[in-house]
């Protein structure tokens, strides 16, 4: 820095002009000499700012090179460092306090897994096979302070140090538990089904299920895991599972065609060889039916059984003389009618058991003979009767069905007349022979009644 010298006071000079005498020379005008410039207070207040900058600039230099060696040789990070994507001030603490504290919050960083634009669940890193080193992200962190240019902008500018956090994928954590998140994904598909509403058939459209494609869902997880960290969103890949049954108009036209017919119920009494028939209208069955479609896509038929025995009593209830047909029986072979699609319903009336007061001089032959049961029959129907009979005692008389104890053949009848002492037989109702008959004597005579041939002997 140069300093301004002083100018000296002006004293004149006598020249000579050439041979002229001092007296020849012209007369000069003499000027007093100009002034130098002051030195005022300004100037001096600049130069005493200059230097107090200067030293108070030395003394700050000072402090941030002493303080950065003081960080530079000991174990705590540099003040402002921080992990990228975690926004985690980590400045001033130890390697051991930063990592501690870095794999706490580590563990409370969660990514919301979607299926679609609906979140399903919201899980942690690790969950996802997204392993933290937290020592190894430390250490970078640690090392990467110790650099002159990141010293001076840690302590001297105030700029922070930012560190990318070191992690690694496990596949195999990530598959176990997309494995277990599958089933909670899983939407079974819904077939077009049908049923029957006060003679309607009703039909249901299919609806398409859902399951979770756990390798394409891995393969999204592993390709995004970086991506994860900021977005802290991962979409899962789902597949659509179509139903089996897609079609029920076959079906449909199937029904409606059945609901159209009338059933006709034929009862057979093999005790008085008659055949009841009585109608069941749509309107009365079809409230019974319940239909349904197998795998294949074939009808299934149910009746509500209560409903169906419902009615049925009622109608039994015409038969009279203690005749009833076994409903839940009847309820099945319209089931199976059904399905075949007949509209022909067989069953068969039966009788029940009934009672009977003696009168005088009745035993149990003459009971039996008079009501079509052996009186063995009714001994075994009483096993507490006795040896003898009195008058206004009861006796169960045993239903006739007890002597059919085989299935009924309806259309084949063989008829013993004692009275005319004639062995009549009969196919599809119509005489097919006609021979002379020797039943029993007096002493050992022929019990009347229904009975089965059971045994055959030449």
């Amino acid at each position: 820095m140069s300093m301004i010298e002083p100018q000296r006071p002006f004293s004149p000079q006598h020249t000579r002009t050439g041979s002229s005498p001092i007296a020849e020379a012209p007369t000069q005008m003499w000027l007093p000499p100009a002034a130098p410039p002051k030195q005022g207070k300004s100037v001096r207040w600049r130069w005493l700012l200059l230097v107090v900058t200067l030293l108070l600039l030395g003394t700050a230099d000072l402090a941030a090179g002493a303080t950065a060696t003081l960080y530079y040789y000991s174990d705590m990070l540099l003040p402002g460092t921080s992990v990228s994507t975690l926004d985690l001030p980590l400045g001033g603490l130890t390697q051991t306090e930063a990592i501690a504290t870095l794999e706490a919050e580590w563990a409370q960083q969660t990514v919301t897994l979607t299926n679609g634009s609906a979140p399903v669940q919201i899980v942690p890193l690790s969950e996802l096979g997204i392993v933290l080193d937290a020592p190894a992200t430390i250490e970078q962190a640690h090392a990467q302070g110790r650099t002159p240019a990141a010293l001076w902008q840690s302590v001297r500018r105030g700029q922070l140090v930012v560190a990318e956090p070191i992690w690694a994928f496990d596949p195999q954590q990530a598959e176990a538990f997309l494995q277990q998140l599958a089933p909670s994904l899983t939407i079974a598909p819904a077939d077009a089904t049908l049923h029957v509403e006060n003679g309607q058939v009703l039909t249901t459209p299919p609806v398409a299920g859902q399951q979770l494609d756990v390798t394409a869902s891995l393969a999204a997880l592993q390709n995004q895991s970086g991506l994860l960290l900021q977005t802290r969103t991962l979409p899962l890949v789902t597949t659509a599972v179509s139903p089996a049954i897609t079609d029920v108009s076959t079906a449909k036209a199937e029904i409606e065609q059945l609901l159209g017919q009338v059933l006709i119920v034929q009862g057979y009494d093999p005790i008085y060889n008659e055949t009841v028939t009585w109608e069941l209208n749509n309107d009365i069955w079809s409230v019974w039916l319940n239909v349904s479609l197998d795998e294949q896509g074939d009808v299934e038929w149910r009746l509500n059984e209560a409903a169906a025995e419902a009615h049925l009593a009622e109608q039994q209830a015409l038969l009279g003389n203690g005749r009833f047909v076994e409903t839940a029986v009847l309820a099945q072979t319209i089931l199976s009618a059904l399905a075949q699609q007949q509209s022909l319903i067989p069953t068969r009336i039966y009788h029940a058991p009934r009672e009977h007061v003696v009168q005088a001089g009745e035993t149990l032959a003459s009971i039996g003979h008079d009501y079509g049961i052996p009186y063995p029959w009714i001994q075994q129907a009483n096993p507490a009767l006795g040896n003898g009979l009195s008058v206004g005692q009861p006796v169960v008389i045993p239903s006739a069905d007890a002597l059919l104890p085989l299935p009924v053949v309806q259309n084949k009848r063989i008829v013993v007349s004692i009275s005319e002492q004639r062995v009549r037989v009969y196919e599809n109702n119509a005489l097919k022979w006609d021979w002379l008959a020797s039943t029993g004597i007096a002493s050992s005579p022929t019990a009347p009644g229904v009975f089965q041939i059971q045994n055959h002997f030449e």
